[in-house]
């Protein structure tokens, strides 16, 4: 019987990741263990920037009727978000690389230059990398909305593949502890692993390509 590996990240996400493992003789759970609520805010205040981190900033930001200043430039970690942006009328300025998270921190500090930067975001997210000192201009967190945990239904697996700090708080809030080996995409994730008391392992680079090799290592 093929073992079972649970990813913490929506089947889309996790597509290239899904059939890498799945090459491997693996099967595949893929689900977030929470759902997005929308935090309303009536306040935006002046920025230079505003970067979207995934397309759920892009959502929750102008689907509450946000308008960005004029004059602001709009920035997109990744290919998703942009095209989230652009699909409502958004020509993003600047686009990170997909899956290199320190690649996207240092474009996006040559970009902006020491301007302020406004980043609508959970409102328990981290936005590592740029909270890391050396990061060249002021940040602003606007937490637009927050993570609900909910249950997933049918879940059995042998492996479990944490994507985010959050993504570890929601799965326990909701499933329990998981009973298995477990994986973490960066030091953020595999830290909220190891505050719990769980053992786990790191992949080498934050990116779901690195955590595949992981698995089918």
């Amino acid at each position: 019987m093929r073992k079972s590996v649970y990813i913490s990240s929506p089947p889309e996400e996790a597509a290239l990741f899904s059939r890498r493992v799945e090459g491997c003789g693996f099967r595949v759970h893929a689900a977030i263990p929470y759902r997005y609520e929308t935090i309303e805010t009536g306040y935006l205040p002046f920025t230079d920037w505003i970067f979207f981190k995934n397309p759920q900033a892009v959502i929750h930001f102008f689907g509450q009727d946000l308008l960005a200043p004029v004059t602001a430039m709009i920035g997109a970690a990744d290919s998703r978000t942009a095209t989230a942006l652009m699909e409502i009328g958004i020509q993003p300025s600047f686009v990170g690389t997909d899956g290199e998270p320190s690649a996207t921190r240092e474009g996006f500090s040559a970009a902006v230059k020491n301007r302020d930067v406004l980043f609508p975001c959970g409102d328990k997210e981290c936005i590592a990398p740029f909270e890391k000192p050396g990061f060249s201009a002021p940040i602003i967190k606007l937490p637009i909305y927050q993570f609900v945990p909910e249950h997933i239904t049918g879940l059995q697996a042998e492996i479990f593949v944490f994507t985010s700090p959050i993504a570890v708080e929601a799965f326990i809030g909701s499933n329990g502890l998981p009973e298995g080996t477990l994986l973490a995409i960066d030091h953020y994730t595999f830290e909220a692993l190891h505050q719990l008391g769980l053992q786990a392992a790191c992949a080498p680079s934050a990116n779901l390509e690195a955590l595949a090799d992981l698995v089918c290592a």
